[in-house]
């Protein structure tokens, strides 16, 4: 009897044996893992560093970008108001229908101005002619 206990004893730390390699096969496999997924980490984090040195780059660049943007729209706000006319389409074109208008009103009116003069003239030489004609019946009689 006591063989059969010898025996399973022996059967038993066998098993034990068997159960305590595979542990440690898994132990070190779980083991090498973790030393692989720590260098993982490792890279993600430097990668990540440079990512975020990256980002502040382009957020400072995007301030000064803004910063820029603005001082333009404010320097163009400016001269707009000192443009006058010339920022407005609509009221440019206006002034210069108006400018044309002018300008053929004024010629108008230097053409009606000789056409005046010249019928001025014709009225004073018919005045005079009625006149001497006057003159000349009175004399008659």
């Amino acid at each position: 009897m006591e063989t059969f206990g010898c025996k399973q004893f022996k059967s038993e730390v066998t098993k034990m044996r068997k159960k305590v390699a595979v542990t440690i096969g898994v132990m070190t496999h779980i083991k090498e893992k973790l030393e692989y997924v720590e260098a993982e980490n490792v890279e993600k984090k430097t990668q990540l560093m440079d990512l975020e040195a990256v980002v502040a780059q382009k957020r400072e660049i995007l301030t000064k970008t803004k910063q820029a943007r603005d001082r333009v729209r404010t320097a163009n706000f400016k001269l707009k108001e000192k443009c006058g006319l010339l920022c407005n389409k609509v009221l440019l074109r206006d002034f210069e229908e108006n400018v044309d208008t002018s300008d053929r009103l004024r010629q108008r009116l230097e053409v009606l101005k000789r056409r005046h003069a010249d019928l001025t003239l014709d009225s004073y030489g018919i005045k005079k002619k009625i006149e001497w004609v006057k003159m000349g019946q009175l004399q008659a009689q």
